[in-house]
C-alpha cells in the first residue's frame, strides 16, 4: 500500500480570504483529501492550512482561476462595429487589446444570471421608470428600441467583488454596441475580473471630447473602502465601482445622457441612492441641466469612508504602540512579547496603507477631469447647480488631499515604530550573546581549572606510582621467601 502524500503548508490569496469561511475551507479539503488534519488557522488576514496540494480552486463563487480562452467572435463584431462611431479614431486608439483580455477573462466576468436595474426618464413629462431586468428577452427589447430616453442608467451587479457580473455575455456586448461605449471602458470591465492584479491602484480616469463638440464622454474605476460586516478578518475591504456617462446635447431641448454603471455588490450604497434620488427629484430635466451632479452623488457615497478605515488602522496601530513602548527588555514577560510576530503585525498594517495614496490620488484625478467636464459642458445648463457641483467637486477634493496627509503621517510613524521594534530586538539578541559569551567564558575558565588539577594528579601520580609498585612487590617477595609466612601457605595450597 502507497504511503499518503506528506501535507505541506499552503495559504489563500489575501483578496479571497474574506470570501472563505473557515467551515468552507474545511469542508472543501475533506472532500477532496478526505478526513485529515489540516491545521486551518489564520494570519495577517489569510487562511493557512496544511494539504497534499494547493486547492485550485476552492469553490467557483468564492476562488475562480483566470481561464485562457479562444478568441470570441462576438467581440470580435463589437470591435468592427466601432468603425461606426463617429468619434472613433483607429489610428489613436487600438481597440485590440481590450478585446484580447476580454476574452480571456470572459469566464469570469460574465454569468448565465441577468439581473440588471434600468432607470430612465423622457421629457416631456420627465417620469421616472425603475425596472429589473432578469432575462435575455427583456434585455433584447431594451436594447431593440428604436429611441433611447434622454436619461438612462443601467446598473449592473456583482453578487460580491470575487463573482461574475450578473449579466451574460451577449448582453454586455450588446449594450456596449447598442450605446456606442468607447474601447477603453473595456479596461475598466477588465479590471473586476484580474482581482489579483495591483498594477491598476493609480489608473486614473479618461475624458473624451467628441470632435463635433456637442457630446461628452468619461469613464473611470473609482476605487474606495467600505465595512464588509463579515464575521472574520478585516471588517472592511477595498472594492470598485465602474463608471461610463456620456452627455450628449442635441439641436434643441435639454441634454441627452446615458451612465453605464458597475457595481461590486448588489444594492452597493450608490445604487441605492441613485435609486432614490429618480424617486425624489432627479429628472430628465435635472441631470440635463447638470450632469455631473450624478458623479457628485457616486463620490459622496465612498468618499468619507476613508476618513473611517483610517481611524480603524490608527487604532490598530496604537494598540502595538502602547505595547511596545511600555515594554522594558529586562522584564521576561515583555521580552517574550516583543518577537517577530509583532514585527510582522506592523509589516502587514504598512503593507496595507501603501496602496492607499496611489488610490486617493487617482480619485482626485477623477475629480479634476469630472471639473474639466463641468466647465465646459455644451448647450443650455442650470449655472447655479453647475456652481454648486463645481463647489461640492472642490470640496470633495481637498477631503481626499487631508486624508493623503493623514495616511503619509500614519506610514512615517508605523516606520519609526519598525525600526524602534527593530532596534529593541537588536539589543536583545546582543544581551543574549552577552550572556552566552559569559557563559562560555565561565565554562572555559571552569575547563582550565580542571585542566591544571588533572596535570597535577597526573604528575603526583607518575612520580609515586612506581615507587609503590617496587615496594608492593620487594613485600610481596620476602612474604613468599619466608617459610613462616601465611602468604606463602595459602599460595601453595
Amino acid at each position: 500500500m502507497a504511503s499518503a502524500a506528506p501535507l505541506r503548508k499552503f495559504q489563500t490569496e489575501l483578496r479571497d480570504t474574506g470570501y472563505i469561511s473557515r467551515e468552507a475551507l474545511r469542508a472543501k479539503l475533506v472532500e477532496i483529501f478526505g478526513q485529515m488534519n489540516f491545521k486551518i488557522s489564520t494570519k495577517n488576514e489569510r487562511w493557512i492550512y496544511y494539504a497534499p496540494r494547493r486547492l485550485t480552486p476552492i469553490s467557483q463563487d468564492v476562488i475562480v482561476e483566470l481561464l485562457q480562452m479562444a478568441p470570441c467572435k462576438l467581440w470580435q463584431a463589437w470591435d468592427e462595429s466601432l468603425l461606426g462611431m463617429s468619434d472613433f479614431d483607429p489610428m489613436a486608439i487600438d481597440a485590440q487589446p481590450y478585446t484580447e483580455q476580454l476574452q480571456q477573462l470572459s469566464a469570469v466576468l460574465f454569468s448565465p444570471r441577468i439581473d440588471v436595474e434600468v432607470i430612465e426618464s423622457s421629457a416631456p413629462s420627465d417620469a421616472v421608470r425603475l425596472s429589473a431586468l432578469q432575462d435575455e428577452a427583456s434585455m433584447k427589447s431594451l436594447l431593440s428600441r428604436t429611441v433611447v430616453p434622454q436619461l438612462r442608467i443601467i446598473s449592473i451587479t456583482q453578487d460580491n467583488s470575487v463573482s461574475p457580473f450578473n449579466i451574460d455575455e451577449d448582453s454586455m456586448c450588446e449594450v456596449l454596441k447598442r450605446h456606442q461605449v468607447p474601447p477603453g471602458f473595456l479596461d475598466i470591465i477588465c479590471r473586476f475580473g484580474d482581482r489579483q492584479v495591483f498594477s491598476d491602484e493609480g489608473v486614473g480616469s479618461v475624458i473624451c471630447n467628441n470632435p463635433n463638440s456637442s457630446c461628452r464622454d468619461i469613464f473611470y474605476q473609482l476605487r474606495y473602502a467600505e465595512r464588509n460586516g463579515r464575521k472574520h478578518g478585516d471588517p472592511w475591504s477595498l472594492r470598485q465601482t465602474g463608471v461610463y456617462h456620456r452627455y450628449s446635447m442635441p439641436a434643441v431641448g435639454v441634454g441627452q445622457n446615458f451612465c453605464l454603471l458597475l457595481h461590486p455588490m448588489q444594492n452597493s450604497k450608490a445604487q441605492k441612492r441613485i435609486s432614490m434620488a429618480s424617486s425624489t427629484g432627479m429628472t430628465t430635466r435635472t441631470i440635463g441641466l447638470d450632469p455631473v451632479r450624478l458623479h457628485v452623488l457616486i463620490l459622496s457615497s465612498y468618499v468619507n469612508n476613508w476618513c473611517w478605515y483610517l481611524r480603524y488602522n490608527t487604532k490598530n496601530y496604537l494598540e502595538l504602540e502602547d505595547m511596545l513602548m511600555t515594554s522594558d527588555l529586562r522584564d521576561r514577560e515583555d521580552y517574550l512579547g516583543m518577537n517577530f510576530n509583532t514585527l510582522q503585525a506592523l509589516r502587514h498594517l504598512a503593507a496595507k496603507l501603501i496602496p492607499i495614496p496611489a488610490i486617493l490620488r487617482n480619485t482626485i484625478s477623477i475629480i479634476t477631469a469630472l471639473q474639466a467636464m463641468n466647465n465646459s459642458l455644451p448647450g443650455p445648463h442650470d449655472e447655479q447647480r453647475v456652481a454648486e457641483t463645481a463647489y461640492h467637486l472642490k470640496a470633495c477634493s481637498s477631503r481626499l488631499e487631508g486624508y493623503i496627509s493623514a495616511t503619509d503621517v500614519l506610514q512615517q510613524r508605523i516606520e519609526n515604530m519598525t525600526k524602534f521594534l527593530a532596534d529593541g530586538l537588536n539589543l536583545q539578541n546582543q544581551d543574549i550573546s552577552a550572556e552566552i559569551n559569559n557563559h562560555l567564558l565561565t565554562l572555559t575558565k571552569d575547563t582550565v581549572d580542571d585542566s591544571a588539577t588533572v596535570r597535577i594528579i597526573t604528575l603526583v601520580t607518575l612520580t609515586y606510582l612506581p615507587a609503590s609498585f617496587i615496594t608492593v612487590r620487594t613485600n610481596i617477595k620476602r612474604s613468599i621467601d619466608d617459610p613462616n609466612s601465611t602468604l606463602k601457605r595459602e599460595f601453595l595450597a
